[in-house]
């Protein structure tokens, strides 16, 4: 079945996506365009990582929901501060920064439309 290796299945395609991204806008936008597709792209990647670990020790019986908050709030926190710090520097353009910040929307629409046809086709 498909959940078994939902979460892995997302973050290789995860990488994958932000690295054909970074390729294509590379060859066709601005750096400052580029560095945003990246830098958004490891941030939304890392904190997909981080939130699949921390759920996954959660329903495994390792955690404690107050440090599953802890936890979040400070991945929030560091993302938050290297989002504002590389807007308030003006290093990326705004729109790759979003891009790259959309990266794991973009999958999981993609995966959910492939799952979506291969129901529909089968009926």
């Amino acid at each position: 079945m498909i959940f078994e290796t939902l979460p892995a299945t997302l973050k290789w395609r995860n990488w994958l996506l932000l690295s054909l991204l970074v390729v294509f806008s590379g060859i066709f936008s601005p750096w400052r365009f580029v560095l945003g597709v990246a830098i958004g792209g490891i941030v939304v990647n890392l904190n997909f990582h981080f939130l699949h670990r921390t759920l996954a020790n959660l329903l495994g019986g390792n955690g404690n929901s107050r440090g599953v908050v802890a936890k979040n709030l400070l991945r929030f926190l560091i993302s938050g501060i290297v989002i504002a710090v590389v807007l308030k520097q003006n290093w990326v353009s705004v729109a790759g920064l979003f891009l790259g910040l959309s990266i794991v929307v973009i999958n999981i629409t993609v995966l959910a439309l492939g799952q979506l046809k291969v129901l529909v086709l089968k009926s």
